[in-house]
């Protein structure tokens, strides 16, 4: 079983997943109950790359309140990010470890920025195609620009209102849904 499920079982002698939400320190992982669909399809990995650890509090709460099939992890700078990727320095198993289907970048970090992770993963054409989202605080016209020169997917400004942090979660699930999903099931006419 995952971590971060617990199993119950019902009258009727089933087993069913209930949603657990455990925080160790640096990191978590979200998992929300899965639904038909994600019973036979792999539930994808959001990776947040942010190092307030309020944003990241809130961001989790955010999942949690729209109920989207997203299991989240959380670094906390652009090197930890990287490191990830790489397999480097405590991430190297890919079963505990898995690379994520989308990466939610903040760009004001230390050590190493959202800008310096992006490049590198645009750099490597095993993570080329990889969809990220900026959620940031920046409303800078250059990191604008620069931001969809390296491809990103989307750019939001981090909201002030728990409403909208939610709506931006299910948006989430929505482009991971539109974007990725179809390229990998066969169309039924196909």
């Amino acid at each position: 079983m995952p971590d971060g499920a617990d199993s119950k079982a019902t009258g009727s002698g089933s087993v069913r997943q209930e949603k657990v939400f455990s925080t160790p320190p640096g990191r978590f992982t979200a998992q929300p109950q899965r639904s038909t669909l994600q019973t036979e399809l792999k539930i994808p990995l959001l990776l947040l790359v942010d190092d307030d650890d309020h944003d990241a509090f809130f961001f989790q709460n955010a999942l949690r309140a729209a109920d989207v099939s997203l299991r989240m992890t959380r670094l906390r700078d652009g090197q930890e990010a990287i490191d990830y990727f790489q397999g480097r320095h405590g991430f190297v198993d890919r079963r505990q470890f898995p690379l994520p289907q989308l990466v939610l970048l903040d760009l004001k970090m230390p050590r190493r920025n959202g800008f310096e992770f992006l490049r590198f993963i645009r750099s490597l054409p095993e993570f080329a195609a990889t969809l990220v989202v900026i959620l940031t605080g920046s409303a800078e016209e250059k990191d604008i620009h620069e931001a969809f020169r390296l491809h990103v997917a989307a750019y939001l400004l981090k909201p002030s209102r728990v409403e909208t942090l939610i709506d931006i979660a299910r948006h989430l699930e929505e482009l991971w849904l539109e974007t990725v999903l179809p390229h990998k099931i066969p169309h039924p006419l196909s």
